[in-house]
């Protein structure tokens, strides 16, 4: 009995710090694209003299593989996935937990290179990222501690 009751709590302990790190991810993404439209009709035009001056066209930052991780699209499914993963922690446990601590170590790893990325503009995206990178690094430590159990 004890030994559930344990498990429960760090259960709930990790559904809180996903759910967490949606609120704080989705807190970001807003930041950002209001920054962004902000400041896009005067950005724009000085990047595309710079461009034509220099020859070339700036690669986007936000792309791994191809991918652009800041397209709605990527965003819902980095949501949706932490929102299935949730269901899956009360379905089965170690699989749950498993599945969480691999999504948790991926989505860490863009969070570091987005932090690098996002550092020299400083402000409150740094923050915001910073939150969510702490949470997933909390998410992992606690499944390994679940898996452990």
């Amino acid at each position: 009995m004890q030994f559930e009751k344990k498990n429960s709590n760090l259960r709930l302990w990790i559904i809180g710090l996903i759910i967490f790190s949606i609120i704080f991810f989705i807190l970001g993404q807003v930041s950002e694209r209001s920054k962004n439209e902000a400041g896009k009709e005067a950005h724009d035009e000085a990047s595309e003299t710079q461009e034509e001056q220099e020859g070339y066209s700036k690669v986007d930052e936000g792309t791994i593989f191809g991918i652009n991780l800041e397209s709605p699209l990527i965003i819902t499914l980095f949501i949706l996935v932490w929102i299935v993963l949730i269901i899956v922690l009360f379905l089965s446990e170690r699989i749950g937990l498993t599945l969480v601590l691999i999504f948790a170590i991926i989505t860490m790893m863009l969070d570091v290179s987005e932090i690098s990325r996002k550092l020299g503009e400083g402000g409150i995206l740094v923050f915001f990222v910073s939150l969510v990178t702490l949470s997933h690094l909390a998410i992992a430590i606690l499944s390994v501690l679940g898996l452990r159990r």
